[in-house]
């Protein structure tokens, strides 16, 4: 009887497990300083001429603004602050740390606007404005640029005007004005000179010429300096400083037969430049 043999092969079959690992990533974002963008001043009252130039307002403050545009890489809420000085053209300080204002922010970039006053009495000059924009990790941007402040030539009478001589005889010789002295101010940024002209005082066809109208530079004609009001404009007080005052004493003189009557005339007194 053949014998048989049976071999039984058995495979086993092992599932696969699939593992997985981590670590944690980091990256750090390195601070970027603001910058600020290029300066516009305003107002610019010379439109027709190259760069900016102010105009000063007599007896009176000018404000000027000036803005800019800061980026920051980091986000417009990145910057925490803005400020601006200005300087006159020999470097000194005319104002500094002017707090600035941020609007309009945006993705990248805010508005940076700071204001500041000019007064009449500034010298006029070349000024140079700063803006310096700071981000919340205390780096700073800055830009500038100028403008021209202009001369001022003014002036106008604060005590003594109008000029009143009141009531007087015929024949009265050099009167001085009962309101006197008529004063005049320096209402600019220029020392000044002074020239005085006047018209005849009137009534009708009546009139008392100029020519009795005298100038001074002090209460009394003894050893005074003065001026005849006739002739056109003449020279009475020469180099009036800037915010300084001048007073001229104002004398007249009746004709004889001059008719009773109240008269009116004009006194003009113009500056020039020093």
């Amino acid at each position: 009887m053949n014998k048989y043999l049976f071999g039984v092969m058995f495979l086993t079959l092992m599932a696969t497990v699939a593992m997985a690992v981590d670590t944690n990533t980091t990256v750090t974002i390195n601070n970027a300083a603001p910058t600020v963008g290029t300066l516009s001043i305003y107002p610019d009252d010379d439109i027709g001429t190259a760069g900016v130039q102010v105009n000063p307002i007599q007896n009176s403050n000018k404000l000027v603004t000036a803005n800019a545009t800061v980026t920051d890489i980091n986000g417009y809420a990145d910057v925490s602050s803005c400020s601006g000085d200005v300087y006159w053209s020999n470097g000194t300080n005319k104002q500094t740390g002017i707090t600035g204002a941020l609007t309009g922010g945006s993705g990248n970039t805010v508005l940076c606007t700071i204001d500041f006053n000019m007064t009449y009495y500034d010298i006029y000059d070349n000024y140079t404005v700063n803006i310096t924009a700071t981000d919340a990790a205390a780096a700073t941007g800055m830009n500038y640029s100028t403008f021209e402040y202009q001369e001022l030539i003014a002036i106008a009478y604060t005590a003594g005007a109008p000029v009143t001589f009141g009531s007087l005889a015929v024949g009265t010789a050099n009167s001085t004005a009962t309101n006197a002295p008529l004063t005049v101010a320096d209402q600019g940024n220029v020392a000044l000179n002074l020239s005085w002209s006047g018209t005849d005082l009137v009534n009708a066809s009546y009139s008392i010429p100029v020519a009795n109208v005298i100038a001074a530079n002090q209460s009394s004609l003894s050893g005074a300096e003065y001026i005849v009001l006739a002739g056109g404009p003449q020279t009475l007080g020469t180099n009036i400083a800037v915010l300084g005052t001048y007073d001229s004493y104002d004398f007249i003189s009746i004709p004889t037969g001059t008719a009773p009557l109240l008269y009116t005339g004009t006194i003009v007194t113009a500056a020039i430049k020093a």
